[in-house]
């Protein structure tokens, strides 16, 4: 037995697009990358968000690598955290090196100071 359709249930949905596409989301224009290619369960992403010098790196949207789609809707909020902390590691490890490499450059002046005749 068929169940009677309702006249606006029929005009209604006459008005519906028949090919739906759905919008995928994108990275916000006003995110920076944060970290390119990390390692997530086998996945390489790229984490964006925003980074702040007092409270750290905040990962606010995640991506397949080279991609724009956002798919944080498929990361819990607990590892968007941890991704933020390895971005936080990443980016002490950059300025330890930085500061090496600036201590490196000033010794090798200062030698060629010390060599060079007054």
């Amino acid at each position: 037995m068929n169940a009677p359709i309702s006249a606006a249930l029929l005009a209604a949905r006459a008005t519906l697009p028949r090919n739906l596409v759905p919008e995928q989301p994108l990275i916000p224009a006003d995110m920076s990358c944060l970290m390119a290619g990390y390692l997530h369960d086998g996945l390489v992403l790229d984490l964006y968000g925003f980074a702040d010098e007092d409270d750290g790196c905040s990962v606010e949207a995640v991506t397949l690598n080279g991609s724009k789609v956002d798919v944080a809707a498929l990361v819990s909020p607990q590892q968007m955290k941890q991704m933020g902390w390895a971005v936080d590691r990443a980016a002490v490890r950059a300025k330890e090196a930085s500061r090496a490499e600036g201590r490196a450059e000033r010794h090798a002046m200062d030698r060629s100071f010390a060599l060079t005749p007054p």
